[in-house]
């Protein structure tokens, strides 16, 4: 006879007795608080046990025909599939050897008939919280031991004496050790500082980290090390360095040849702008106007070219670390007066108006690279002059003092021209680039004025900023120390 009932969420417990009054006896007394499934036969039960999820306690009758049930306890704890099912041994005999023999072979208790309902419940509550708390750990630890394992780095556990109490696999992948020679070997045998020790003797470059971890006997502190092996990652550092030195190596010559290589050219160029002046005078004294347009043409393009290798030049030098400071007190309104003469002319080219608004410059005096801080305002103004067709170009210049009581000084050239977006002010300050490929081509030029004029800024402790909308026009910002001191830091870029 077989019964099988079912009691969502509660624990399940089998029965199993050949007599049918204690099987209704049971089941009434137990199926309040558990879903009880009957078997009146060893046969039977296995059977159940085998198609069913397994119970969380067996209550097992010891006198039964065919099988009686300390051979049914024997099966059940030689199967690993359900050794911890706990199992209460129900019995009408009082011997004490029958009680010794069941607990031996694995029973987790023994009752003698006649059998006290409250001391049953009693006992079954207890092995089933048992049995719970035995899951519950033995979940923690699969799921501890999937933790560890998931670690990409070796993970070991030393006891209070630094001996390998548990360990990952990574770890013996690590140190090249089988899966369990690890245990019990002493941690300062694998690593040192930032070392480790593979089983053959070999080093490797490792991270290694001590945690402290308190020890469950209380004998002393356990240590959780965890072991990175980097051997990769400083192989590909070490390339990464090398290709860097190289690089280093590469791009100081390079700023050496164009620099040697702009001096060479300068030279020459020189001397045909030189003579191109002289033979346009002269087409013009003896009236062979015919040749003066062509000369003037070698004269344009030698006076750009010589711009380009100046660009160059300074460019090179820079990089080079071959550019000083040449800082001395110079007199702001001479220096601007000399701006706007030298600038002017280029303002009529595009039929451009050119103001220039000075805003309470109550430093009078500056100290830093007249040159320098020139060639910056003469490139943002020329750039505004190329970019802006009969529109305003505005040199404004004030001074003031920060809240650190840092006296500075602000050249800003704001236009009416064409204006950038926000990706083309992103490459401004890129060497050899432009703002796009379609500007180099209407308007010319290497991309070299801002670079170098930025890079003059920040030796001098300043910046070049820009603001721009597009078809709006752009307003550029040379922002200085009144007194630019002379450092390390700005004597290259």
């Amino acid at each position: 006879m077989t019964n099988l009932s079912h009691f969502a969420e509660k624990p399940t417990i089998l029965v199993i007795d050949d007599t049918d009054d204690n099987l209704t006896f049971l089941s009434n007394l137990l199926n309040t608080n558990y879903k009880v499934t009957i078997a009146n036969s060893g046969e039977i039960a296995l059977q159940i046990i085998r198609d069913n999820p397994l119970p969380d306690l067996i209550l097992l009758d010891t006198f039964m025909p065919e099988m009686d049930g300390y051979e049914v306890c024997r099966r059940l704890k030689s199967d690993s599939q359900t050794r911890k099912i706990p199992i209460i041994f129900l019995t009408s005999t009082s011997k004490i050897d029958d009680e010794i023999y069941g607990l031996s072979i694995g029973a987790a208790d023994y009752i003698v008939s006649p059998i006290s309902p409250a001391i049953l419940l009693s006992r079954v509550k207890v092995h089933i919280r048992v049995k719970e708390i035995q899951d519950s750990l033995r979940n923690q630890r699969a799921w501890f031991h999937s933790i560890i394992e998931s670690a990409p780095d070796a993970m070991l556990v030393t006891d209070d004496k630094g001996e390998i109490v548990l360990c990952n696999s990574r770890a013996a992948v690590i140190f090249g050790y089988g899966s369990s020679e690890l245990y019990f070997k002493n941690i300062s045998d694998l690593v040192y500082e930032s070392a480790g020790i593979r089983k053959d003797g070999t080093e490797f470059p490792a991270e290694v980290s001590f945690n402290d971890l308190p020890n469950l006997n209380d004998s002393g502190v356990c240590s959780c090390v965890l072991v990175r092996d980097i051997t990769e990652r400083t192989r590909v550092e070490n390339e990464i360095r090398e290709a860097k030195e190289l690089a280093e190596t590469a791009n100081k010559m390079k700023s050496d040849f164009l620099a040697n290589m702009s001096h060479e050219l300068r030279t020459p160029l020189n001397a045909i702008i030189g003579y191109s002046e002289i033979l346009q005078e002269d087409a013009e004294e003896i009236g062979q106007y015919e040749f003066v347009a062509d000369l003037k043409k070698i004269h344009s393009s030698g006076k750009h070219l010589l711009t380009l290798i100046n660009d160059i030049l300074d460019l090179s030098k820079i990089e080079a670390g071959k550019m000083d400071l040449n800082l001395d007190d110079f007199d702001l309104k001479h220096m601007i007066e000399d701006v706007e003469t030298i600038i002017h002319p280029l303002m009529g080219k595009n039929n451009n108006q050119f103001v220039i608004e000075k805003k309470d410059l109550f430093f009078k005096t500056m100290h830093a690279d007249v040159t320098k801080l020139k060639q910056s305002i003469f490139n943002l103004l020329s750039n505004a002059a190329k970019f802006t067709n009969e529109g305003l170009i505005t040199l404004t210049v004030r001074n003031y003092i920060t809240d650190d009581d840092d006296e500075r000084i602000a050249f800003s050239v704001s236009d009416t021209g064409i204006g950038l977006t926000e990706e083309q002010i992103g490459k401004l300050f890129v060497d050899f680039s432009q703002a796009d490929s379609s500007t180099t081509r209407k308007y010319g030029g290497t991309g070299l004025g801002l670079v170098i004029s930025r890079r003059f800024c920040r030796m001098m402790g300043g910046d070049i900023t820009v603001c721009s909308k597009i078809n709006e026009g752009s307003t550029f910002t040379i922002d200085l120390p009144v007194a630019v001191k002379l450092s390390d830091e700005n004597t290259m870029t």
